[in-house]
Order: structure tokens, then C-alpha cells, then sequence
């Protein structure tokens, strides 16, 4: 492990603050915007955007073109893959970086609909800034790069796929796979934020890309970025942290509502890792949720340095490997971030490790199988009877009233932990009756149980569980059983199962059950409902009636 002095002042990034307004590069604009296609009308990408002039649009045939340092000097224009990233490819062929922001452009300038691959960028691509971004690079600028596939690419220093310095660009809703470091390692195997920026980093899926620290996304010395509703997942840092996420100095990010999933780090932070210096702030890290990765320390996540102002709220952290879930270090004289509402679960190893003790029934801190829909297919919504529904902080920094889905929050009486927000997709209720009541013993005693969909969505893998107390003398005899629909199992003593199938909107199933009680007493008989979906009350899933049995 690096020691705290050498992470905080090594390879000091210039401290310039990047200025909130920036100001174009003088371009005379067109009376009227202008589509300028390529290769229609300019025989490359480069020759469409010198022509081009604010307001223009780079409209570029589906095809594979051959270009590297592509240059938009400071126009407020779009270039665009006119069919979309599958059929319109940038391809570096090993020299890079295949797209450059270096004149102020603004968010006005777009990068739009291609595949960015085979860049690789080192020390001498471009003077002062050319180690790093080997498919986009960034650097005094704040473009938008949506609907993209950066894939393949490496760079020297940092940033593998898109490498940003001192700016605030938007990099939005691409495909960020396979992107790798060169010989000399660096931060950020896919994604690398630097300089004192302000840029937002959201709903992208960023992939299987590695490097030394940060497989997936590396912060150094980042400013105050927007990392937001990514699928960060299968990345490596393969010498060191950070297997998902990567934050050195001073990175005030915002970490909220990513699903990092199975990444990897050889040392610590298998899906993020953090080392915050003195006299900053930190991290938030809110409402993620975090499964599957692996580290020797912190599988899930290791939090190091003095963050004693950082937070950690509302995240759903799961493992089953290394030392730990959550590592807090073992700097000496180092703080720890506010931990609260949480649910950090493991059934192998410890919860808590190092500097951090086990936070479970503190500051509203949880440990609990969250119920996951279908984890081995990935798919980590909370079924209805999770402990993270309804267990978050409504109030944490940061939140957007929408889910990693685009589904509203909140639904509940509070926010729900992780990525995900627990949608009233069914409403079950179930019933049932007892005919005749009173009954005489001998006799044949009917019950009748009604279950109902009351949601606005189906109800999927209904299932039915009905038991009566063996307390009559003589027992009760079972004679018979039907359903509406779905098929039921009696176990041969007491107990009925029903697999009821899917019940769609407004929709019932019943289910008729004939005994014999065979002596006289009270004779009970309670059942529950359940299905796949949220259900968002479920008071009205469990059913139950008592039977008064007389003497023959």
C-alpha cells in the first residue's frame, strides 16, 4: 500500500480552476445552420467540421473512416454518425487520440452516433496534454459526447477511452468497453476525470476495461464531478485500487445511483476506493449499489484518508470475498466518512474492516439479505419484501427524483436503498372463507381462498402457502383440492402449496380446499400470498379463519 503523502503530492496536476463561462473560438456563423455531409459533399470528418461554422452540422454516412486528432477548434457544431454507432466507425489505427477538445468548446459542440476505437495516445501525440485520452480527449473544454462506443483504445498516463483535464464536458448514455492502459500504467481504464473540472459523467455503461488504478472510471485531483446512474461493471485495476471507481486528492465527486457490478482490484476497493487529504471534503457516495466485486481488502469498497467529511448514504454493498465489504484503511491519525443508512450484507466475511468498525444498528445502518429479484441474471431490483424498501434517507445530498430505471422515487414512506426504487407493480390480497361454520365433526369443511391482483401490473411466480394446526383430536382428514388456475400440492400433513402462475391486473385465482375434521375444538387455518413484483401493502397478503368443530 502507497503511504497517504506519496497518494496526496505525487505527480502534482496543475491546480488552474477551469472557468465556469467559456468563451468560444471566434467563428463566423452561418446565416442559417448548415448539414455538411461527409463524405458527400468533404472527403473526411476533419474537412466537414473546417468548413463548418457554428451552428453547422457534421453529418458523416455510415462507413469506416480512417482519422485521428480529429480537431472541432472551438465550433459550436455537431458532428454526427448518421446511422447511429453500429454502422459509423472512427477508427485511429493505433495513433491517437482519435477525437481532441482543446479550444473551449462548449456544450453546444457534439460528438454524436460513432465507434471511437483503435487510439492510443502517449507522450508525444500532443504537446502538453498528449499522454492521456487515447480515444477523446478533453482538456479546457466542456463538450458533449452522447451515444457513442469508445472501445478498444489505451493511453499512456490515463484514460484509456475518454480522458478529461480542467473541464466540464457531459459525457452521456455511451458505450465505454475494452479501453486499457499503455506500458506506463495510469488512472482510469475507460474513463479519466482530472483538473480541477466540473464535468457529469451519466448513463453510460462503462465495461471491461483495465489499468493500474481505476479500471473502470479514475478521479485525480477531479474538482467536483457528477458521476450519475452508470452500469460500471467487469473492470479491472490490475496492480492496485479501485476496481470500478478510483478518487485521489482532491475529488469532491458525487457518486450517486451506479451499479457496480463484478469489478476487480488486486489490492484494495474492488468495486471504489478513495483516499481523501487533508482539509477537503470528499466523496458522497449515495444511493449505489454494489455486488460481486473482489479485492484482497474491501471487496466492495475501501474509503481511505481524511473523510471525515465524506458521506456514505443509502447504498446497497454486497460481497462474499477478501477481508471485507466495506474498508475504511489503516492510515494512522486518518478519519472515517459518515456512514448512514446502509445496508452492507455478507454471509462469509466481515461486513466491516480496519478503521472502520461494524456499523449495523448505527445511524439507521442495516445488514440483510436485500432480497434481489434475480442476481445470478443480474438483475438486482429489490423484491417487495426487501429490507432496503423503504430504509434509505429521503433527505441524503444529492438525489434525483428518478431510479436508475427512469422510475419515480419515492414510492414508499422513504427512499429505498440502492439503485433502485421498489414499484407498486401488484397488490395482492387474499381471502378466504370457512363453510359451515360451525361444523360437525365428521362433516366435510370447505375453505375458500381468494387471491386478488389489485396493482396496475401483473403479479408473476404467484405462490400460495396454506396451513392448519394439527390440534383436533383425531386430526383433520384431506379429501380434495382445486384451483382456478396453476396447479397446488398438499405435503400429506398440514400444509398446501399453490403455484398460482401470473395474475394480471385486476385478475383472481381461487383455490377450494375440503377436510373432515375428525373431533371436536377450534380448528385454524392461515395463509400467505406472494409474487415476484413490489407489492406496497402487504398487510392484506395473509389471510386467516377459525372453525369452531362440534361433536357428531
Amino acid at each position: 500500500m502507497r503511504s497517504l503523502q506519496r497518494r496526496v503530492t505525487h505527480a502534482v496536476v496543475a491546480s488552474a480552476t477551469f472557468c465556469a463561462v467559456l468563451v468560444s473560438a471566434s467563428t463566423t456563423a452561418s446565416a442559417a445552420p448548415v448539414v455538411r455531409n461527409v463524405p458527400g459533399d468533404y472527403p473526411s470528418i476533419q474537412a466537414g467540421i473546417d468548413a463548418a461554422v457554428n451552428g453547422d452540422t457534421v453529418l458523416v454516412a455510415p462507413g469506416t473512416y480512417s482519422e485521428h486528432r480529429i480537431d472541432f477548434h472551438g465550433k459550436a457544431i455537431k458532428v454526427v454518425g448518421a446511422a447511429g454507432a453500429a454502422s459509423t466507425v472512427i477508427d485511429g489505427n493505433g495513433v491517437g487520440p482519435i477525437v481532441f477538445f482543446h479550444s473551449l468548446e462548449t456544450r453546444a459542440s457534439v460528438l454524436k452516433g460513432f465507434t471511437i476505437q483503435h487510439g492510443f495516445t502517449d507522450f508525444y501525440s500532443v504537446p502538453g496534454y498528449g499522454d492521456a485520452g487515447g480515444g477523446v480527449s478533453i482538456v479546457h473544454a466542456m463538450p458533449t459526447i452522447k451515444l457513442n462506443v469508445i472501445q478498444d483504445n489505451a493511453a499512456v498516463f490515463a484514460g484509456g477511452g475518454i480522458a478529461e483535464q480542467f473541464g466540464a464536458p457531459l459525457i452521456t448514455h455511451n458505450i465505454i468497453q475494452r479501453n486499457g492502459r499503455g506500458p506506463a500504467g495510469g488512472d482510469g481504464g475507460g474513463v479519466f476525470l482530472g483538473g480541477e473540472g466540473a464535468p457529469v459523467v451519466t448513463d453510460n455503461v462503462i465495461q471491461d476495461n483495465v489499468t493500474t488504478d481505476g479500471g473502470g472510471i479514475g478521479l485525480f485531483a477531479a474538482g467536483s464531478p457528477i458521476i450519475r446512474n452508470n452500469v460500471i461493471r467487469r473492470n479491472r485495476a490490475v496492480l492496485s485500487h479501485g476496481g470500478g471507481i478510483y478518487a485521489v486528492n482532491q475529488s469532491d465527486a458525487l457518486f450517486e445511483q451506479n451499479l457496480v457490478v463484478d469489478n476487480t482490484a488486486s489490492d484494495e476497493g474492488g468495486g471504489a476506493y478513495w483516499l481523501v487529504p487533508g482539509n477537503t471534503r470528499g466523496p458522497y457516495l449515495v444511493n449505489n449499489t454494489f455486488v460481486g466485486n473482489q479485492a484482497a481488502s474491501g471487496s466492495a469498497l475501501t474509503l481511505a484518508g481524511f473523510d471525515s467529511a465524506s458521506r456514505v448514504v443509502n447504498n446497497v454493498a454486497v460481497s462474499e470475498s477478501g477481508s471485507s465489504v466495506l474498508d475504511c484503511g489503516d492510515y494512522p491519525r486518518a478519519t472515517v466518512p459518515l456512514i448512514t443508512f446502509n445496508n452492507v450484507y455478507s454471509t462469509t466475511v466481515p461486513r466491516y474492516g480496519r478503521n472502520c468498525t461494524d456499523q449495523t444498528g448505527v445511524n439507521s445502518n442495516i445488514s440483510a439479505d436485500p432480497l434481489f429479484v434475480d442476481p445470478t441474471a443480474g438483475d438486482y431490483h429489490l423484491r417487495g419484501a426487501s429490507p432496503s424498501v423503504d430504509a434509505g434517507d429521503s433527505d441524503a445530498p444529492g438525489l434525483t427524483p428518478w431510479d436508475l430505471d427512469g422510475n419515480p422515487r419515492i414510492v414508499g414512506s422513504a427512499i429505498d436503498q440502492g439503485v433502485y426504487e421498489a414499484q407498486p407493480g401488484a397488490d395482492l390480497s387474499l381471502g378466504i372463507t370457512a363453510t359451515p361454520n360451525p361444523v360437525m365433526t365428521g362433516k366435510l369443511l370447505t375453505w375458500t381462498l381468494t387471491a386478488t391482483n389489485h396493482g396496475p401490473l401483473m403479479a408473476t411466480n404467484v405462490q400460495l402457502h396454506d396451513t392448519w394446526p394439527n390440534a383436533l383430536p383425531g386430526g383433520v382428514q384431506f379429501r380434495r383440492v382445486a384451483t382456478s388456475t396453476g396447479s397446488c400440492a398438499w405435503d400429506g400433513a398440514t400444509t398446501l402449496t399453490c403455484s398460482l402462475g401470473a395474475l394480471p391486473s385486476g385478475a383472481s385465482a381461487t383455490i377450494t380446499l375440503v377436510v373432515k375434521p375428525r373431533g371436536p375444538g377450534m380448528l385454524a387455518n392461515t395463509a400467505t400470498l406472494a409474487a415476484h413484483e413490489f407489492d406496497p401493502n402487504t398487510a392484506d397478503n395473509t389471510a386467516s379463519v377459525q372453525v369452531t368443530v362440534r361433536p357428531g
